[in-house]
């Protein structure tokens, strides 16, 4: 099976700029708002709520805390907290806390 097109095309991009994307003032961020989502994205994934699903039924949470006992012992971010869109799979995983 061949890579979506718009895969190569990030492909590309990233090898095209290389020593941009490597240097430090290209901040993770920047790596996953140009490059990460958009790979989700071509994956299926549901990366902005497109589908106004519920909080508990969204495919991506961005911002999620993890929590043991009261104590958050870390922010995930662009975590892939669900399943693709349209996707009979289950949940992936839960949320903490």
């Amino acid at each position: 099976m061949a890579a979506p097109d718009k895969v190569l095309q990030l492909v590309k991009l990233f090898e095209d700029n290389s020593d941009d994307y490597h240097a430090e003032a290209f901040k993770e961020a920047e790596t996953r708002q140009q490059f990460i989502n958009s790979l989700f994205k071509c994956l299926g994934w549901d990366m902005e709520n497109e589908s106004g699903a519920a909080e508990k039924y969204k495919d991506v949470v961005h911002e999620a805390a993890i929590k043991i006992g009261t104590a958050t012992k870390a922010r995930i971010t662009s975590s892939a907290m669900a399943k693709p869109a349209n996707s009979t799979w289950k949940r992936r995983s839960r949320r903490c806390g």
